[in-house]
């Protein structure tokens, strides 16, 4: 997995109207592993450097005053241009020269970067990275650690020496203590997931959204839905709990033992990992997969089998962890949507520790990401795809044939044969979906 850093090659003596931002005025070099982000062409000179000059106060006070937000609050499916200003750490710079990067949340352990080569007319330099194609995923704690290292650097390069000082180390020590603080930590992680400021009074009181489903529940749901959507998902889980903890059960002991997902990988290969365990673990070798998954997960495939038909938006399926077994909810209309859910819910079901509430849910967070790839994996196996496929490739037609053979989302096949490497002909691939955070 890469690592996005901060480096400080030198301090600078800044002529500056504002005291503060001078004694922060730093050289200052972001990376992403081979990748610099700051790496720029002096449109005069034509000079290229590695490094932009600009202070680390307004940098600072940012990731202190928005910390719940930037790195809590996943892309949604819609997020528009406010979710982006959010993330954006070019935003606070007050008319610096600065790259455009985006962050946000990847789930609990990671963090999504992306930036763009966006032109600036008025800038003094052009930045040369080439945007990231999609984003990159990061480790939560090494991202953690390296703005940490901003805010406690300009606290102590501004020594205590205005009201400015004053109010950053003020912020920071505010995050500081929630972060020390288990109960409040939760609080102000809700918040963050949501886009909001934890510390602002005017805010919902979110602990109405607390009270009727579990954590780990709610955790899932607020990943997915808007704010406004929140409230009536989790009233509706609550309200409908009785039916869904008593939806058909499947039996994850015979899965065997959950593969430790290796964060270094992107969530598509941990869950295609996790499903040719799976299907060793079951004895699947040579069994036609949807033979292979009729025999493991049995009625509970049909269409008749999903709970609900239509749920509040966010809500794919619900899951309730026992010992050795699982209940699993699924929101389907047809034998197609039944299946992929089943499958995907399978999986956050086996990774998850029982007692345990969870939901599948379309959010881009590693874990549903991970699900949807296990599912399409198990539905349309690439290798089975490569040994079916026509020498010359599939066209629409023969896609949807197999599609009706195993009973999966046109979709599925398609890119699965796409990423099995298998020619396409005549085939428009659809957009890949990519959270869209700069």
């Amino acid at each position: 997995m890469k690592r996005l850093q901060f480096h400080t090659d030198a301090w600078l003596d800044a002529d500056h109207d504002d005291p503060d931002e001078a004694r922060t005025f730093a050289r200052l070099r972001i990376t992403v592993d081979d990748v610099n982000l700051t790496r720029n062409l002096n449109r005069k000179s034509g000079a290229t450097s590695s490094s932009i000059n600009v202070p680390l106060l307004p940098l600072a006070q940012y990731i202190s005053t928005n910390w719940w937000r930037l790195l809590n609050e996943p892309f949604r499916s819609g997020a528009g241009d406010a979710f982006r200003a959010k993330h954006r750490l070019d935003v606070p710079m007050h008319g610096f020269v600065f790259p455009t990067l985006g962050l946000c949340s990847g789930g609990d352990q990671t963090i999504l970067a992306a930036w763009s080569q966006a032109y600036q007319p008025y800038s003094p330099i052009d930045f040369l990275a080439q945007a990231s194609v999609a984003p990159e995923i990061l480790f939560r704690e090494e991202v953690e650690d390296a703005l940490i290292d901003i805010v406690q650097t300009a606290i102590a390069r501004l020594n205590g020496r205005s009201a400015a000082s004053s109010d950053l180390a003020a912020s920071w020590d505010r995050v500081r203590r929630s972060i020390e603080d288990e109960a409040e930590y939760g609080y102000c992680r809700l918040a963050g997931k949501l886009g909001l400021d934890p510390y602002d009074p005017s805010i919902q009181d979110l602990t109405a959204l607390t009270t009727r489903v579990s954590d780990t529940l709610l955790q899932d749901v607020s990943d997915a839905v808007f704010l406004e959507e929140l409230l009536p998902a989790t009233t509706w889980v609550a309200d409908n709990e009785r039916t869904w903890k008593a939806a058909p059960e499947i039996d994850v002991a015979a899965f065997g033992r959950f593969p430790k997902p290796e964060l270094k990988s992107a969530p598509w290969e941990i869950g295609c990992r996790a499903a040719s365990q799976f299907r060793r673990n079951t004895g699947a070798e040579r069994i036609p997969p949807r033979k292979h998954l009729e025999q493991i997960f049995g009625e509970i495939l049909v269409a008749k089998s999903s709970t609900f038909q239509h749920a509040p938006h966010g809500i794919g399926a619900l899951i309730t962890r026992k010992d050795k077994t699982a209940n699993i909810a699924t929101v389907a209309r047809t034998a197609r949507e039944q299946r992929f859910k089943v499958c995907t819910a399978a999986y956050i079901a086996w990774a998850g520790l029982p007692g345990e509430d969870r939901a599948a849910t379309p959010a881009f967070t590693g874990l549903q990401q991970a699900g949807r790839a296990f599912a399409a994996e198990l539905l349309a196996p690439r290798d089975y795809l490569r040994e079916v496929s026509p020498k010359h490739g599939l066209v629409s037609d023969d896609i949807e044939d197999i599609a009706g053979d195993l009973i999966c989302p046109y979709e599925t096949v398609l890119w699965q044969a796409y990423h099995a490497s298998i020619p396409l002909r005549g085939i428009d691939l659809p957009a890949p979906q990519f959270p869209s955070i700069v």
